[in-house]
């Protein structure tokens, strides 16, 4: 390189570098950045960099350097200030190695086999302000580690063996701390000097219990991370001096209560989660920045009055898979709560939804009722939620005599919802009544999969103009008439994967000419229905067609798949697995001049001719 002395930045990661000797670097005195990661570098002699009196940036991550002395390699004076040794097989810390690169500003030694960190271990490093030793097998650190006047805002020692936390104490500028997956039991006070905190992640430990003088020093703490503990025990006053925290995640812990004033001072706190612990009882109060609730797998069994109350800023509430069979008859939710949006109530044990209870939320735009035994709703839910625009009933086996009565079909036509999503797999449908989306002309997406339809109407689907995805997996059609869904002009994807189709319509990409996706996926279709020649002159012209799935059927000839894809001039990519094709030919897909993706694993070629094909991906 000595004809490039004005480099700036030299990339020589990934490749076979064995060797390196004192003159590869020679002169580029004005080199920066150098980047040599996973070579097969195995030894540095001494002096190596020391023409590199400007570089500041080198990476070595993935060499099989092991343990070597770091300050032999570059000049006195010198100006490096990030070094990362990630994945080189060290083993040790130590602080002569280090000795001569006391400018460093970042240290990243990730993916190591360092065990222990001894004491001084960073002496040299009095520059050093982001330190990184994620994933190696440290199982002990020293209380005097770091220097009494260090200026480290950034250490992460995550995925190690620590048990003890008693280097921290002389971290004064700390901002950013990170000891996920320790086997850390015990807080004890030293964590109290670091009064300049922003974020604190300790999950992943074995913590059993937080008491009122564990987190004192919490003034300026943002984020803290609890989750993934032992935790059975949070006194009253634990949380309390940590006034500017703004999430709390204590998820997959084994507390059974929580103490109704421990949250009362987080006057900051916007992202709460307790999921997937043995609370039975809860009241969330007073909360006034409150934006995010997570709640789920949780043993309350029921929703009691007033369990939700001054939470002005709620936004999001998930209560899913928290075994609640009964919703008391007063206000859960009271009436300063009025901003949600999104609230989940899925797999639970619900047999009716009381309306008083939730009378407040006007606004809420996404509701979760899936997975429930929900046999019936109040006649006036969808006066109530009229401005929802995401419903989920799916999964509830008994509501399909209620949802089909033509009665209520009937009452709800005058309304006009703004609902855009809609989800009633596995409800038990055989059929749905005339008129049954009246009020659902905003629809852009409907799942109907995991029922009992034999047949669609075309009557059914008449009022859902700018359907956009439509979904009828897992039902028992035998065919599907491109007239049943004419009416379906914006429609771009449709799935009708595992019914028992035996041929498929071309018919459909002329109706259907925003169709991009289709899935017809394990049926028994052995034939297609041609389209004629102004039809087919009508779906070369308009058809959006690019994905067409039709694996895990009966095709035996390629010339049943040349009926529909003849016309389809923009397809890029066929899905033919799993059929019982024996042959294929270049002028299968003649026409096809932007096809990128072919599948045909799992068939009965015997024969193939592919020369034309020049433009395929896979």
């Amino acid at each position: 390189f000595q004809c490039c002395q004005l480099l700036k930045s030299l990339g020589l990661s990934f490749n076979r570098i064995e060797t390196l000797n004192d003159s590869t670097f020679i002169r580029l005195s004005k080199l920066k950045t150098l980047d040599l990661r996973a070579n097969k570098l195995k030894k540095l002699s001494k002096g190596l960099f020391m023409d590199l009196t400007d570089l500041s940036e080198l990476s070595l991550d993935e060499n099989p350097l092991g343990d070597q002395d770091w300050s032999s390699l570059f000049p006195c004076s010198n100006n490096i200030k990030e070094l990362s040794l990630a994945r080189i097989g060290a083993t040790q810390l130590r602080k002569e190695a280090f000795k001569s690169i006391g400018q460093l500003r970042i240290l990243r030694l990730n993916n190591n086999r360092i065990r222990r960190i001894e004491k001084d271990s960073f002496e040299h490093l009095k520059n050093l302000e982001n330190l990184a030793l994620i994933q190696n097998q440290i199982e002990f650190v020293h209380q005097n580690a770091f220097e009494e006047e260090n200026l480290l805002i950034s250490i992460d020692l995550s995925h190690n063996r620590i048990e003890k936390v008693d280097f921290l104490h002389k971290l004064l500028k700390l901002k950013s701390l990170n000891l996920e997956d320790n086997k850390i039991i015990h807080l004890n006070d030293c964590l109290n000097k670091l009064e300049h905190l922003n974020q604190l992640n300790l999950s992943k430990n074995f913590i059993t219990k937080l008491e009122n003088a564990s987190l004192r020093f919490g003034c300026l703490l943002k984020h803290l991370a609890l989750n993934d503990n032992k935790l059975k025990r949070i006194e009253s006053g634990a949380f309390e001096s940590l006034f500017a925290l703004e999430s709390l995640n204590l998820e997959n812990n084994e507390l059974e209560s929580i103490d109704a004033n421990l949250f009362s001072k987080l006057h900051r706190l916007e992202r709460l989660n307790i999921s997937n612990n043995p609370i039975e009882t809860i009241a969330l109060r007073d909360m006034k920045t409150l934006f995010s609730i997570e709640m789920s797998s949780l043993k309350l069994r029921s929703l009691k009055s007033n369990m939700f109350t001054n939470l002005p800023a709620l936004n999001s509430l998930n209560l899913q898979d928290c075994l609640i069979e009964s919703i008391d008859d007063d206000e859960i939710i009271d009436n300063q709560t009025i901003h949600m949006e999104s609230l989940n109530l899925s797999n639970n044990k619900l047999k009716k939804i009381n309306l008083k209870a939730f009378r407040h939320l006007k606004k809420i735009d996404n509701l979760d009722l899936s997975q429930n035994e929900l046999e019936s709703l109040d006649e006036s839910f969808l006066l109530n939620f009229n401005g929802l625009k995401c419903l989920s009933l799916s999964k509830n086996p008994k509501m399909a005599n209620y949802l089909t009565r033509q009665d209520l079909i009937d009452a709800n036509c005058a309304v006009e919802l703004k609902m855009a999503t809609l989800s009633l797999a596995f409800v038990g449908f055989e059929s749905l009544g005339s008129g049954f989306f009246k009020c659902f002309v905003n629809l852009e997406k409907l799942d109907l999969t995991g029922n009992r339809l034999r047949k669609l109407r075309k009557e059914w689907f008449d009022d859902l103009t700018n359907l956009d995805e439509l979904y009828l997996s897992d039902n028992l059609l035998e065919a599907i008439d491109a007239v049943d869904l004419s009416s379906l002009k914006r429609l771009t994807n449709l799935e009708i994967k595992r019914n028992k189709l035996d041929l498929v319509d071309s018919r459909i990409f002329c109706a259907l000419s925003r169709l991009r996706t289709f899935s017809a996926a394990e049926n028994q279709i052995r034939s297609v229905v041609e389209a004629s020649f102004s039809e087919q002159t009508v779906i070369m012209n308009e058809s959006q067609m690019i994905d067409l799935d039709l694996s895990q059927n009966r095709f035996e000839s390629m010339s049943e798949i040349r009926k529909l894809t003849r016309s389809l001039l923009r397809l890029q990519s066929l899905n033919l697995n799993e059929n019982q094709i024996e042959s294929i030919d270049a002028d299968d897909f003649d026409r096809i001049h932007v096809l990128k993706m072919l599948k045909m694993n799992k068939n009965k070629l015997v024969r193939m001719r592919l020369e034309g094909l020049s433009d395929l991906d896979h």
